[in-house]
């Protein structure tokens, strides 16, 4: 962001910290594909005429300080943006045209990218390290599980987590190949808690994610 954006998004961010939002910059991408008429000619002369499909991407993620976060990317509903500037009315970023191929085509698809400021409740801030940057998310849990007098802690992370944690077990990641880290993680999508932290099962886990066995 340049210029007045750039003050009207410090602006807008030092405002939602205040009512207890977190802050983060993302490049929003909105995709329409759009059936076509009065294309006999090609692209030049095509017309939207149909919609028929569209989607809203949030990637390329920034926290409030400007500092790269490694969040993947989601897509996001349209009722999820609150905006004041129709995209439609400029010029999108990225425009490709598909003739007709005998069962499909005579299509248009349309890019625009927009930067978007997004925000969620500070308390959602674990739950949302578990959505989008999960490898991470794991592995902090899984130190904080190796140091003494934590189980509170543990424990409320679990809580915050939801059952976003759960993906575990139908994830793979680089980091996952650790057998240690695993049997930690396991033991607690089992309602387990590893000897590290103590012998006695936890109840608030077995609540959250009660045995599948």
């Amino acid at each position: 962001m340049k210029g007045a954006d750039r003050q009207h998004a410090h602006e807008l961010a030092s405002a939602a910290e205040a009512c207890g939002l977190t802050p983060h910059l993302a490049l929003a991408e909105i995709h329409e594909a759009w059936s076509t008429e009065g294309d006999e000619d090609g692209a030049d002369d095509a017309e939207p005429s149909d919609l028929i499909d569209s989607g809203i991407t949030l990637s390329t993620w920034f926290d409030k300080d400007n500092h790269r976060l490694p969040y993947t990317a989601c897509s996001i509903s349209e009722d999820e943006i609150c905006s004041n500037v129709k995209y439609a009315d400029s010029d999108p970023d990225e425009e490709e045209y598909e003739g007709y191929m005998g069962n499909y085509g005579n299509t248009v698809d349309y890019w625009y990218r927009r930067p978007a400021i997004v925000l969620w409740s500070k308390s959602d801030q674990v739950a949302m390290q578990f959505k989008f940057d999960y490898p991470s998310a794991v592995q902090a849990l899984v130190k904080l599980t190796q140091k003494p007098n934590n189980h509170q802690a543990v424990l409320d992370t679990i809580r915050s987590s939801g059952d976003l944690l759960c993906q575990y077990r139908n994830r793979s990641h680089p980091g996952d190949k650790n057998v240690k880290d695993q049997r930690i993680i396991w033991a607690l999508l089992h309602g387990l808690q590893p000897i590290s932290i103590t012998r006695e099962p936890c109840k608030m886990c077995c609540d959250i994610f009660p045995s599948t066995n």
